[in-house]
């Protein structure tokens, strides 16, 4: 969903996942070359709020494991 406004945002959900498809609990999720974060829930699952529009790079990072990059397209209205 997009929030209009003089600083619109786009709210991406998502679930973070480990290699063996079990959710990651209280893993950093975060928009890469940007200031703009958050955790995932203890089910691995997240909300984040970007305020840029284009192609993104979304990451995924917890203490043991590799960090995970995926690319996303947010587009405005």
């Amino acid at each position: 969903t997009v929030s209009p406004g003089l600083l619109s945002q786009t709210h991406v959900k998502g679930t973070v996942w480990d290699y063996k498809k079990g959710p990651v609990p209280f893993a950093s999720v975060f928009v890469k070359e940007s200031y703009e974060g958050i955790v995932s829930d203890d089910s691995g699952r997240f909300v984040i709020d970007i305020h840029q529009k284009g192609k993104v790079t979304i990451g995924a990072s917890c203490i043991g494991m590799e960090p995970d990059f995926r690319e996303v397209e947010i587009s405005g209205k």
